[in-house]
């Protein structure tokens, strides 16, 4: 091996760790979770939800009638859950050994805000099911989506967001809410955000 070929190859073993480091996918992870919260989790026995705590997909999370959550997603993105929320991770983007594009979440009861830190295509959008509607978000911006017994509430705080039901679909742009609830046309309207304790 001549010096230039030596030279050549240990440049490029340096490089590749550097490389790798690059390419390296993540994971998703609770950054904070209030006492009463629990993780049903496919990776682990313990439901006991902590802080760090690793989010795999299928896990479910429940929040209590006083305590709250915030979930640091694998893409950059943040996840926050109200009190009394019910919520099933379905799709894990950027995961470690995952091959999901987007995330996706089932809101089974609740309230949660999402905080998208950058903008996507529509097929790396977020989605958030719930029993009323589908909603995906590809845009930098905050999203907050409400479900119960009455129906599925949906804020556009910043950024622009697809709503799915039933009946049809409608874009949402920033100041815009939408219910959803059965078959029942899509009811959109201009409204801020709650000013209650969860956006507080």
């Amino acid at each position: 091996m001549t010096s230039r070929t030596l030279t050549t190859a240990l440049a490029m073993a340096l490089l590749l760790p550097a490389a790798a480091l690059a390419q390296r996918e993540g994971y998703s992870y609770l950054s904070w979770v209030g006492p009463e919260v629990s993780l049903v989790s496919t990776a682990e026995d313990d439901s006991t939800a902590r802080a760090n705590t690793p989010i795999v997909v299928g896990d479910r999370i429940s929040t209590g009638s006083s305590s709250r959550a915030e979930a640091i997603l694998a893409d950059g993105n943040v996840l926050r859950i109200d009190v009394q929320t019910n919520l099933r991770f379905d799709r894990l983007a950027r995961t470690y050994e995952a091959e999901d594009e987007r995330n996706a979440f089932y809101l089974e009861r609740g309230a949660v805000s999402l905080e998208n830190r950058s903008s996507t295509t529509r097929e790396g959008a977020t989605r958030i099911d719930s029993d009323d509607a589908t909603i995906l978000f590809p845009d930098r911006g905050i999203l907050r989506v409400e479900t119960g017994r009455r129906g599925t509430e949906i804020y556009v705080v910043s950024g622009r967001a697809e709503v799915n039901v039933r009946s049809g679909r409608a874009t949402l742009r920033a100041g815009q809410y939408a219910f959803a609830s059965g078959d029942a046309e899509l009811e959109v309207d201009w409204l801020d955000e709650p000013r209650d304790r969860f956006t507080r």
